[in-house]
């Protein structure tokens, strides 16, 4: 099962948008900031040693990086998600797959 370490006010809230879309099952494990630093707490750092969220565990497998976890996620399982959500992973070296990866690609204006 997929555990998602969230954080108080980070960027774990994507991850779980993504999950509900592939209707993945998974599990949310809270950790509280630092009420004066707003560090993560030792917990956090103990499941990766950045300390920072989003991560995932998904069996030994430990993922963090909000843009590294949806590329882990649509990459293993997008492919046994809906048929309407199989364009999240386009095919590679396409230029659908690139705007997937790294945004908006346009032409150079001269």
């Amino acid at each position: 099962m997929i555990t998602v370490h969230h954080l108080e006010t980070s960027r774990s809230q994507r991850i779980l948008w993504l999950l509900e879309e592939l209707g993945l099952p998974y599990e949310i494990k809270v950790y509280a900031r630092d009420p004066l630093t707003r560090l993560a707490p030792p917990a956090l750092k103990k499941i990766h040693p950045l300390g920072k969220s989003p991560v995932i565990t998904d069996g030994d497998l430990v993922v963090a990086e909000s843009g590294a976890i949806i590329e882990y996620l649509v990459e293993t399982y997008g492919q046994v998600s809906a048929p309407e959500l199989q364009h999240l992973d386009p095919e590679r070296g396409s230029s659908e797959h690139f705007q997937n990866r790294f945004g908006c690609i346009t032409p150079k204006v001269r």
